[in-house]
């Protein structure tokens, strides 16, 4: 791809290394670490860079390559600006230079670094530039002018090639295509340019506080894919969105699960009934309570109630461990926790009070459809309040709580209007546990949306339960995915499969779309503390390479 720096640049990467003693390589080199890092978050880093080899005079005209490549380390620090990177790659280039006598292939065999058939050892990324001067070479009747190399094989991950003459600084830059897409290496060679502006413009700015997007690119992801909404309609809590769809379609079925289907009205009473003894127990706005139940009916009636009183969700699956269910009670501070006769037994030895749905059901009477304004959702949370709290494995495997607002489920429930129609949210199996985020999206997006849940334990039970003809939508995990295709389980009337928390193949794309009733397959990517998904991607069948992760959802 080729590369070159404006005129200005060349001008000011000379200026700027003869202020501060170093060269325009040293200067350049610090410039692409700094891109590098900015990148990858490395804060020790090794390049690679050829040098020419020649230092005694009797080997100066000699023919042959002596070309040797150096090990250049860097490493990045909080606090350090571009000048002090310069000064350090300064430093580091001269102590390589003075042992440039070490061939490259001694130092590996002295190093002995982990060898990987896949990679270089030591370094990965190369950097050059050649800065001999060019002999002027004429021939009668002919114009002659240096032409890039025209390599069909990349040498290393990624390579920058510069060449420094009296028109500047121009090269190419060269990378595998077998880890990069084209657009990816244009957007490093646009983000270099823009990073070694600023650093040149003011070097004592911060490596971190480096300017990466230039205004084009910044147009285009705050502007050009986050057109302001039309009308947009303000956002509210999860309670709200659900009292809306009780208001206007009260009789139409919210909950099916393998032994009763719920009206909307008819799951509100019981929402409201449980709500009434959360306040008495003290819940009120961000309370958090825990939830830990086996998957009836009563489950989304719990997590409904909680949200209706102005309280967070601290999912607690009955399956997990009861250690692991007794940290996340602590952790959380839970007062109160949910639960059933079913699931009791797990939080047994638990300091919070709880609320045992089943007995609750027992004094429940004959009073479902009874009106109960005493609990209206005036009494629920703002929109910026916590809505739940999940606990992810964490990466040192003990669980970290990743705590979530009404607004970014808000959010949520906004973009799936652009995504999907009303019918097909009319059957959306809700397999996932609680404890994972996907289950937000299951219910309450479907809720928001006046959609119908279809409750099951998880999505291999599908295949013995009557439940799965009225299934429209999948969301779930790849692997899981598979297991359905093989089993032949997949619902015949799917419509729509979201997949998630995996990386996807297109094997499992084209199967299937090889159903002839999947109309839509998504990927659908994102972290939890970014309210479930982050951006999306309709896949296609018959795709060539990796399937994309797609564009941003908007989250404002």
């Amino acid at each position: 791809l080729p590369f070159a720096l404006t005129t200005a640049q060349a001008g000011q990467v000379r200026a700027l290394a003869l202020e501060v003693g170093a060269t325009p390589f040293m200067v350049l080199l610090a410039a692409f670490q700094a891109l590098l890092h900015r990148y990858t978050g490395q804060a020790d880093l090794l390049v690679g860079s050829p040098v020419a080899h020649r230092p005694r005079r009797e080997v100066e005209a000699a023919l042959g390559c002596f070309v040797n490549n150096l090990v250049l380390r860097a490493r990045f620090h909080a606090g350090q600006t571009f000048r002090a990177l310069v000064a350090a790659t300064r430093a580091t280039t001269l102590d390589a230079y003075a042992n440039q006598d070490v061939p490259f292939e001694l130092l590996v065999d002295d190093v002995k670094p982990p060898r990987d058939l896949s990679r270089n050892p030591l370094f990965q990324v190369m950097f050059a530039l050649q800065n001999a001067p060019r002999a002027a070479t004429a021939l009668p009747g002919l114009t002659i002018e240096a032409q890039l190399p025209d390599s069909a094989i990349a040498k290393f991950d990624l390579s920058m090639n510069l060449v420094d003459d009296d028109a500047g600084f121009t090269g190419y830059v060269e990378y595998s295509t077998d880890l990069f897409e084209r657009s990816t290496i244009e957007g490093l060679r646009e983000a270099f340019s823009t990073l070694l502006d600023h650093a040149l413009r003011d070097p004592d700015t911060e490596i971190l506080d480096l300017a990466l997007l230039s205004p084009a690119a910044r147009h285009q992801l705050l502007v050009a894919w986050n057109p302001p909404a039309e009308d947009e309609a303000a956002p509210q809590t999860i309670a709200a969105m659900f009292a809306a769809q009780v208001a206007a379609r009260g009789d139409q079925t919210c909950l099916t699960t393998a032994s009763e289907s719920l009206s909307y009205r008819a799951l509100d009473a019981r929402v409201a009934r449980l709500a009434d003894r959360l306040i008495a127990c003290g819940v009120g706005r961000e309370v958090p309570v825990g939830i830990c139940m086996a998957r009836t009916a009563a489950l989304p009636v719990a997590m409904l109630a909680v949200l209706r009183v102005g309280g967070a969700c601290v999912p607690m699956d009955p399956k997990y461990p009861r250690e692991r269910l007794a940290f996340m009670a602590t952790d959380a501070a839970v007062p109160v926790i949910v639960t059933d006769a079913s699931a009791r037994g797990v939080i047994a030895g638990s300091s919070a009070r709880v609320i045992d749905v089943n007995a609750l059901e027992d004094e429940r009477g004959d009073d479902e459809g009874r009106a109960r304004g005493d609990i209206a959702v005036l009494r629920g949370a703002a929109i910026d309040d916590l809505a739940y709290v999940i606990y992810t494995s964490g990466s040192t495997g003990r669980p970290k709580g990743v705590a979530l607002t009404h607004r970014g489920v808000s959010a949520l429930v906004r973009w799936s209007h652009e995504v999907y129609r009303d019918d097909d949210l009319q059957g959306v199996l809700a397999s996932t546990s609680i404890c994972f985020d996907l289950s937000i999206f299951e219910l309450f997006v479907t809720w928001g949306r006046g959609g119908r849940v279809v409750l099951v334990d998880d999505l291999l039970a599908l295949q013995a339960s009557p439940l799965a003809s009225g299934v429209r939508l999948i969301n779930t995990v790849p692997s899981a995915m598979l297991e359905l295709l093989r089993m032949n389980a997949v619902p015949p009337a799917t419509r729509i499969v979201n997949l998630a928390g995996e990386p996807i193949r297109q094997a499992l794309i084209d199967q299937l779309y090889g159903l002839g009733t999947v109309r839509d397959v998504y990927n659908l990517y994102g972290p939890t503390e970014d309210t479930v998904y982050s951006t999306f991607a309709r896949l296609a069948p018959g795709a060539q390479g990796s399937p994309p992760i797609g564009v941003a959802i908007r989250h404002g």
